[in-house]
């Protein structure tokens, strides 16, 4: 899930629209989870989406705590302040010059999108269904 989400490949609706032939306009791309009309993409999967947020906080903070105790580039208040944007650069791998630090981040990411991916379960077999396509991406907590 991690490494779909890096190469923009997670079929969320931004991408599924993005890849119906023909293609939907960008504004009926949105997330049907939180029906906010927010475009459902990586962006809003991993920063912004309400349905995700306690479990989104919960890896923040452990972000937060992982950071605390690195020696890398990125510090633990430099990281809760800087933008959701470079926040979500460092949750999917930018280097920090800390190995270590980097792995802990990982463990901790590939665990927050399988609960997500796991939680937006129906939404996936929906789109499946609907469009006769079969986006077969199954995290190993719904084993």
């Amino acid at each position: 899930l991690k490494m779909l989400c890096r190469l923009g490949c997670l079929p969320l609706v931004d991408r599924v629209g993005r890849e119906a032939n023909p293609p939907w306009p960008r504004e009926y791309r949105t997330c049907p989870v939180c029906c906010n009309g927010c475009v459902e993409d990586i962006y809003h999967f991993v920063m912004e989406c309400p349905r995700y947020e306690p479990k989104r906080a919960a890896l923040l903070q452990q972000a937060v705590r992982v950071l605390a105790k690195a020696d890398g580039e990125v510090t633990a208040t430099g990281f809760a302040t800087m933008s959701s944007r470079d926040q979500l650069d460092v949750l999917l791998g930018k280097r920090i010059s800390d190995p270590l630090a980097e792995n802990r981040l990982d463990r901790n990411v590939k665990r927050f999108l399988s609960k997500c991916w796991n939680l937006r379960g129906e939404v996936t077999g929906a789109l499946n269904d609907a469009l006769f396509t079969s986006y077969g991406i199954y995290s190993a907590l719904a084993a």
